[in-house]
């Protein structure tokens, strides 16, 4: 009576082993594209759950001869193993044997601490006894292999055959299973990958055993102490390396979502809209550009060539027109040696890719495409700069005074663009640029129309998408959906980095976004475009580069109907990348390189005009408009019923007012003095 007491009494310290019967170990997460394949993994603990009936006799037997040789005859404690551990303690006045069976090594991972006490063996053998009631031999094994540390970060069999030999533990050779079996005694300092000698010296032993107990027969056994197993240590595979960057976005804004348990532990399965076909182009489009870019600065001798500074760095984004969610993402070089995601944390200034959002705003308050601008120099007092005045430079050096408004944003020219922005007003740009998508800090001034502000790839490429959905805003969305284990969903279309709908982005009417994308279309179909290079991709494309002094930063920006995609080029110290790293010479070759293959996977012919678009010219003879509801090539779209306003010139000298000496076909204004070289 007082012993069953007793047993009660201890059986009530006990954790309670029914937790087995909904056997839960941590598990990786799996980062999945949009075809189920994998690019990415999460793992506190890196482990594959594998049935004991798929693996072969050998890798059973290889663990049972080196753990517990009579685990499938004793109740879960080996009387005669812990009366030779307790004597071999007593000798030795502390715990220098364990003992332990299999059983109670599952007890001691599952319930109890490391601690080496004499109490805690005592609740292991009690645990182990509970455990051999609940559950069959077969069941214990398989959680045992399972569930057992193997060094290396492996954690069960098969995650360590993958971990040191790349193969499914149904493949493990006799020699391979052997040294799995002989790591559980030290898995650390036993790990062939930091101890070769010592794993060899304890597979050898294993393999001993096996013979001694008859688990394998002689001429097998001489023949796998003959050959020591090829150590074939897995790699981070080529899907994960390319999506890195991407996978890491998703891993830290889930963490923020569900905590780092549910991510690092709960085997979820993370289904995400990235298209890994493109996600390879992408990253090896930016490799190859990042290092021409690299090759020609050092011929050149630019600032920072040969003297051991980082290289350029570079970020492509690319996004489903339709829905907003990402199919490519690359935030620079290289992820392993720099995490610094600058597909989204790096703040740089646009340079004439913010053209588009001035030139959208005219647009909106009725400049024809094919109203006259004036490339005229520029002049404002600023008492920061040294003389006085602002006077803001065209690149090249070169003024074309009056030219067609798209011809103007072709050409990227900056004075007719100062001056169409001082027509249309600054308060007018930025709140464009905001109902478009643009949610960083922007400068009240004429400045912004050079790009001035800073913003991000991931934040640009959003909001020039707009125009390509039609002037619907959406922000990007990384994540379909987040499975629990068993299936169950736990989050569905999540939108991160910080991009959920910002107060402002209300998007742009249909008209105006057709508009903006024919402007940006002339920018690549004519030869004098900025982005003319992508034209032989096909008819329907509209894009923009920019630049910024010494080209600081490279950019080109732009959409199919189909793809949007943006591109960004530049040093992470901000230095000058040299003259000839313009966003036409170092971004747009990437830009064209990636959608050449996005174009083939997302083919789309034309960008659909909506109801309210006209198209308009002028008569030859009587130089009156004519319009027509139908496109007719070289002809520019204009919005039906819109008051068409004409863009005005402030503050120019006399001498060079064209309305008081007006040009005929372009001719060329009077002689400036020319400025240093400026962006485009």
């Amino acid at each position: 009576m007082a012993c069953a007491a007793l047993a009660a009494a201890f059986a009530a310290l006990l954790p309670d082993v029914r937790a087995l019967d909904e056997y839960r170990p941590a598990l990786p997460s799996v980062v999945v594209d949009r075809h189920g394949r994998p690019i990415g993994e999460f793992a506190s603990e890196r482990r594959q759950l594998v049935a004991l009936a798929s693996l072969p006799a050998h890798v059973v037997h290889a663990f049972l001869a080196a753990e517990d040789e009579d685990f499938y005859e004793h109740p879960g404690i080996d009387a005669d193993a812990l009366l030779r551990a307790a004597w071999a303690n007593l000798r030795g006045g502390r715990i220098v044997q364990g003992g332990s069976t299999i059983t109670q090594q599952l007890a001691k991972m599952l319930f109890l601490g490391p601690e080496r006490t004499l109490w805690r063996k005592a609740r292991e053998a009690g645990l182990a006894l509970q455990i051999e009631q609940r559950l069959g031999k077969d069941e214990i094994l398989e959680i045992y292999l399972n569930h057992i540390y193997l060094g290396s970060g492996a954690y069960g069999v098969a995650a360590a055959a993958r971990t040191y030999f790349d193969r499914d533990a149904a493949e493990l050779t006799l020699g391979e299973a052997a040294l799995l079996a002989g790591l559980p005694k030290a898995p650390s300092k036993l790990s062939p990958l930091v101890n070769p000698a010592g794993a060899e010296e304890r597979r050898r032993w294993v393999l001993g055993r096996m013979g001694e107990l008859g688990f394998v027969p002689a001429d097998v056994l001489a023949a796998a102490l003959a050959e020591p197993p090829r150590l074939h240590p897995a790699q981070p595979s080529e899907a994960f390396l390319a999506s890195a960057y991407f996978v890491e976005e998703v891993r830290q804004a889930l963490i923020e979502r569900l905590g780092s348990e549910a991510v690092l532990r709960g085997g979820l399965r993370i289904e995400t809209p990235l298209d890994l076909d493109l996600q390879r182009r992408a990253a090896r489009a930016v490799r190859a550009g990042l290092e021409a870019s690299q090759r020609r600065t050092e011929r050149r001798g630019a600032p920072g060539a040969g003297t051991g500074l980082p290289g350029p760095q570079g970020a492509l984004v690319a996004l489903e027109v339709g829905s907003g969610e990402v199919l490519a993402w690359v935030g620079g070089y290289d992820f392993t040696a720099n995490r610094f995601d600058r597909a989204c944390q790096a703040r740089r200034q646009p340079g004439s890719a913010f053209k588009t959002f001035a030139y959208g705003a005219a647009l909106e308050r009725g400049f024809p495409a094919d109203t006259l601008v004036y490339d005229v120099q520029f002049e404002a007092k600023n008492r920061q700069l040294a003389g006085g005045f602002w006077r803001p430079r065209n690149s090249g050096n070169q003024l074309r005074g009056p030219v067609p408004l798209a011809e103007a944003f072709a050409r990227s020219l900056n004075n007719a663009s100062i001056r169409l922005a001082n027509d249309v007003g600054v308060a007018r740009i930025v709140d464009f640029a905001r109902r478009a998508g643009i949610q960083s800090e922007l400068p009240h001034d004429l400045g912004i129309v050079l790009g001035t502000a800073e913003v991000t790839p991931l934040e640009l490429t959003t909001a020039y998408a707009t125009f390509a959905r039609g002037g619907r805003y959406a922000p990007p969305r990384f994540v379909r959906r987040v499975l629990d284990r068993s299936g169950a969903t736990l989050l569905e279309d999540l939108a991160l980095c910080d991009q959920e709908p910002a107060p402002g982005a209300t998007g742009v009417s249909s008209v105006d976004a057709y508009l903006v994308t024919h402007l940006l279309g002339e920018t690549v179909r004519n030869w004098y475009g900025t982005g003319h290079a992508a034209a032989r991709l096909g008819p329907a494309l509209a894009g923009k580069t920019g630049s910024t002094n010494e080209n600081r930063d490279a950019w080109f920006v732009g959409y199919s109907p189909a793809v949007a995609a943006g591109v960004w080029v530049g040093r992470d110290d901000r230095a000058p990348m040299g003259r000839s790293e313009s966003g036409t010479r170092a971004a747009l070759p990437i830009w064209v390189d990636f959608m050449e293959a996005a174009l083939a996977a997302y083919p789309s012919p034309r960008f659909a005009r909506p109801e309210g678009v006209l198209f308009a010219s002028h008569d030859a003879e009587t130089g009156s408009r004519i319009v027509t509801r139908q496109a007719v090539p070289g002809w520019v779209p204009i919005a039906s019923g819109r008051r068409t306003r004409s863009a005005t010139v402030a503050e120019l000298p006399p001498a060079l007012d064209p309305l008081a000496a007006p040009m005929l076909g372009g001719a060329a204004l009077p002689a400036v003095a020319a400025p240093p070289p400026a962006p485009e």
